[in-house]
């Protein structure tokens, strides 16, 4: 992923960062194998607040990658979610 343009991992895996609230463009995305695959969404977020962001294979047949933002204190309330 990318914080502001500056690409900090391709290896993937857990990652992590942070950032304050509102003043920072983060881009998630996934390579396929024959294609990057990206999608933008848009949070807005709470300062101080935790987030997590989930991206795995998604389940539809026209997507292959699902990306959850969850946060950190309610893992299983999903606030936002894109498949790409």
């Amino acid at each position: 992923f990318t914080i502001d343009g500056d690409r900090l991992d391709t290896a993937g895996g857990d990652q992590q960062a942070r950032v304050d609230a509102g003043k920072h463009r983060i881009q998630i995305f996934a390579d396929g194998g024959t294609a990057l695959r990206f999608k933008k969404f848009s949070l807005n977020a709470r300062a101080g607040a935790e987030y997590v962001v989930k991206v795995e294979e998604a389940d539809a047949a026209q997507a292959s990658y699902r990306a959850v933002v969850v946060d950190a204190a309610a893992p299983d309330d999903v606030i936002t979610e894109v498949t790409f």
